[in-house]
Protein backbone atom coordinates (compact mmCIF):
# COMPACT_ATOMS: atom_id res chain seq x y z
CA UNK A 1 0.00 0.00 0.00
CA UNK A 2 1.24 3.48 -0.73
CA UNK A 3 2.22 5.56 2.27
CA UNK A 4 4.96 6.83 4.59
CA UNK A 5 6.62 4.19 6.74
CA UNK A 6 8.89 4.42 9.82
CA UNK A 7 10.10 1.79 12.25
CA UNK A 8 11.25 1.66 15.86
CA UNK A 9 12.98 -1.29 17.46
CA UNK A 10 13.28 -2.52 21.01
CA UNK A 11 16.51 -4.16 22.19
CA UNK A 12 16.90 -7.03 24.65
CA UNK A 13 17.04 -4.54 27.56
CA UNK A 14 13.63 -3.17 26.58
CA UNK A 15 14.94 0.15 25.31
CA UNK A 16 13.06 1.71 22.39
CA UNK A 17 15.03 3.26 19.53
CA UNK A 18 14.47 6.62 17.97
CA UNK A 19 12.07 6.31 14.97
CA UNK A 20 13.82 5.65 11.69
CA UNK A 21 13.72 8.08 8.83
CA UNK A 22 10.52 8.03 6.81
CA UNK A 23 10.39 5.76 3.77
CA UNK A 24 7.83 6.71 1.18
CA UNK A 25 6.24 3.85 -0.77
CA UNK A 26 4.56 4.73 -4.02
CA UNK A 27 2.31 2.22 -5.77
CA UNK A 28 2.32 2.88 -9.49
CA UNK A 29 -0.73 1.90 -11.53
CA UNK A 30 -0.63 -1.04 -13.91
CA UNK A 31 -1.20 -0.18 -17.57
CA UNK A 32 -4.59 -1.01 -19.03
CA UNK A 33 -4.88 -4.38 -20.74
CA UNK A 34 -3.79 -3.71 -24.34
CA UNK A 35 -5.95 -4.29 -27.38
CA UNK A 36 -4.82 -5.56 -30.77
CA UNK A 37 -6.07 -4.02 -34.00
CA UNK A 38 -5.54 -6.01 -37.22
CA UNK A 39 -4.98 -4.10 -40.47
CA UNK A 40 -7.86 -6.04 -42.07
CA UNK A 41 -9.80 -9.23 -41.56
CA UNK A 42 -8.16 -11.97 -39.51
CA UNK A 43 -8.74 -14.42 -42.38
CA UNK A 44 -5.87 -14.18 -44.84
CA UNK A 45 -4.81 -16.12 -47.91
CA UNK A 46 -1.71 -18.31 -47.98
CA UNK A 47 1.29 -16.22 -48.99
CA UNK A 48 -0.11 -12.96 -47.60
CA UNK A 49 0.30 -11.28 -44.22
CA UNK A 50 -1.59 -9.08 -41.79
CA UNK A 51 -0.28 -6.29 -39.56
CA UNK A 52 -1.31 -6.42 -35.89
CA UNK A 53 -0.98 -3.19 -33.88
CA UNK A 54 -1.08 -2.90 -30.09
CA UNK A 55 -2.73 -0.05 -28.25
CA UNK A 56 -0.24 2.48 -26.88
CA UNK A 57 2.37 1.59 -24.30
CA UNK A 58 6.00 2.43 -23.55
CA UNK A 59 7.38 -0.97 -24.51
CA UNK A 60 5.80 -4.06 -26.08
CA UNK A 61 6.29 -7.81 -25.75
CA UNK A 62 4.38 -9.96 -28.27
CA UNK A 63 3.78 -13.69 -27.91
CA UNK A 64 6.17 -14.02 -30.89
CA UNK A 65 8.95 -12.30 -28.91
CA UNK A 66 8.85 -9.15 -31.03
CA UNK A 67 9.07 -5.81 -29.21
CA UNK A 68 7.57 -3.26 -31.62
CA UNK A 69 4.09 -1.72 -31.48
CA UNK A 70 3.10 -3.43 -34.75
CA UNK A 71 4.03 -6.84 -36.10
CA UNK A 72 3.43 -8.54 -39.44
CA UNK A 73 2.10 -12.11 -39.27
CA UNK A 74 1.58 -14.69 -42.01
CA UNK A 75 1.16 -17.84 -39.93
CA UNK A 76 -2.11 -19.12 -38.49
CA UNK A 77 -2.29 -18.86 -34.72
CA UNK A 78 -3.26 -16.76 -31.72
CA UNK A 79 -1.27 -13.62 -30.95
CA UNK A 80 -1.11 -11.63 -27.69
CA UNK A 81 0.84 -8.61 -26.46
CA UNK A 82 1.79 -7.09 -23.13
CA UNK A 83 2.79 -3.46 -22.66
CA UNK A 84 4.67 -1.56 -20.00
CA UNK A 85 3.81 1.98 -18.92
CA UNK A 86 6.14 4.86 -18.04
CA UNK A 87 6.63 3.35 -14.54
CA UNK A 88 7.89 0.07 -16.00
CA UNK A 89 4.80 -1.83 -14.87
CA UNK A 90 3.78 -4.76 -17.10
CA UNK A 91 0.15 -5.15 -18.16
CA UNK A 92 -1.94 -8.27 -18.36
CA UNK A 93 -1.69 -9.99 -21.72
CA UNK A 94 -4.17 -8.78 -24.32
CA UNK A 95 -7.00 -10.98 -25.41
CA UNK A 96 -5.72 -13.29 -28.15
CA UNK A 97 -6.22 -12.35 -31.79
CA UNK A 98 -6.55 -15.47 -33.95
CA UNK A 99 -5.25 -15.39 -37.52
CA UNK A 100 -6.65 -17.92 -39.98
CA UNK A 101 -4.65 -18.71 -43.14
CA UNK A 102 -6.84 -20.00 -45.97
CA UNK A 103 -5.30 -22.09 -48.76
CA UNK A 104 -5.23 -20.72 -52.29
CA UNK A 105 -7.76 -22.23 -54.69
CA UNK A 106 -6.53 -24.78 -57.21
CA UNK A 107 -5.13 -23.39 -60.43
CA UNK A 108 -8.04 -23.27 -62.88
CA UNK A 109 -8.26 -25.02 -66.20
CA UNK A 110 -9.77 -23.65 -69.41
CA UNK A 111 -12.07 -25.70 -71.60
CA UNK A 112 -12.72 -24.60 -75.19
CA UNK A 113 -16.11 -25.21 -76.81
CA UNK A 114 -14.38 -26.51 -79.94
CA UNK A 115 -11.16 -26.19 -81.85
CA UNK A 116 -9.03 -23.19 -80.84
CA UNK A 117 -8.25 -22.63 -84.53
CA UNK A 118 -11.28 -20.67 -85.75
CA UNK A 119 -12.21 -18.98 -88.99
CA UNK A 120 -12.30 -15.22 -89.30
CA UNK A 121 -15.74 -13.93 -88.31
CA UNK A 122 -16.51 -16.82 -85.93
CA UNK A 123 -15.89 -17.23 -82.21
CA UNK A 124 -15.15 -19.87 -79.62
CA UNK A 125 -16.23 -20.02 -75.98
CA UNK A 126 -13.58 -20.48 -73.30
CA UNK A 127 -14.86 -21.70 -69.91
CA UNK A 128 -13.01 -21.74 -66.59
CA UNK A 129 -13.25 -24.54 -64.05
CA UNK A 130 -15.79 -23.74 -61.32
CA UNK A 131 -15.04 -21.18 -58.60
CA UNK A 132 -16.64 -18.15 -56.96
CA UNK A 133 -15.06 -15.35 -59.01
CA UNK A 134 -13.12 -15.09 -62.26
CA UNK A 135 -10.61 -12.72 -63.85
CA UNK A 136 -9.63 -13.33 -67.48
CA UNK A 137 -6.64 -11.89 -69.30
CA UNK A 138 -9.19 -9.79 -71.22
CA UNK A 139 -10.50 -8.24 -67.99
CA UNK A 140 -13.77 -10.21 -68.17
CA UNK A 141 -15.14 -11.49 -64.85
CA UNK A 142 -17.57 -14.19 -66.02
CA UNK A 143 -17.00 -17.96 -65.97
CA UNK A 144 -17.07 -18.13 -69.80
CA UNK A 145 -15.92 -15.71 -72.47
CA UNK A 146 -16.56 -15.64 -76.22
CA UNK A 147 -13.35 -15.11 -78.18
CA UNK A 148 -13.12 -14.03 -81.83
CA UNK A 149 -9.61 -12.53 -81.77
CA UNK A 150 -6.35 -14.44 -82.02
CA UNK A 151 -4.28 -14.42 -78.85
CA UNK A 152 -3.25 -16.13 -75.65
CA UNK A 153 -5.93 -16.32 -72.93
CA UNK A 154 -5.66 -17.20 -69.24
CA UNK A 155 -7.87 -16.97 -66.17
CA UNK A 156 -7.45 -16.64 -62.40
CA UNK A 157 -10.18 -17.66 -59.98
CA UNK A 158 -11.18 -16.36 -56.56
CA UNK A 159 -12.75 -18.61 -53.91
CA UNK A 160 -15.30 -17.88 -51.18
CA UNK A 161 -12.47 -16.67 -48.88
CA UNK A 162 -11.43 -14.07 -51.51
CA UNK A 163 -8.21 -15.97 -52.13
CA UNK A 164 -6.96 -15.82 -55.73
CA UNK A 165 -5.42 -18.76 -57.56
CA UNK A 166 -2.32 -18.86 -59.69
CA UNK A 167 -2.82 -18.09 -63.37
CA UNK A 168 -4.13 -20.97 -65.51
CA UNK A 169 -2.18 -22.41 -68.40
CA UNK A 170 -2.49 -20.25 -71.52
CA UNK A 171 -4.94 -21.23 -74.22
CA UNK A 172 -3.91 -19.95 -77.65
CA UNK A 173 -6.66 -19.06 -80.11
CA UNK A 174 -5.72 -18.83 -83.80
CA UNK A 175 -7.92 -17.02 -86.35
CA UNK A 176 -7.59 -18.32 -89.89
CA UNK A 177 -8.65 -16.23 -92.87
CA UNK A 178 -11.73 -17.23 -94.82
CA UNK A 179 -10.78 -18.34 -98.33
CA UNK A 180 -11.56 -15.89 -101.13
CA UNK A 181 -13.94 -17.22 -103.79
Amino acid sequence: TAGNYTVQVTNAAGCLSVPSGTTVVTVNPLPSRPTITPSGTVNICAGSSRTLTSSAGNTYVWSTGETTQSISVSTAGSYTVQVTNSYGCLSQASLATAIVVNPLPATPTITASGSTAICSGSSITLTSSVSTGYLWSTGATTRSIAVSTAGDYWVRVTDANSCQSAQSATTTVTVNPVPVT
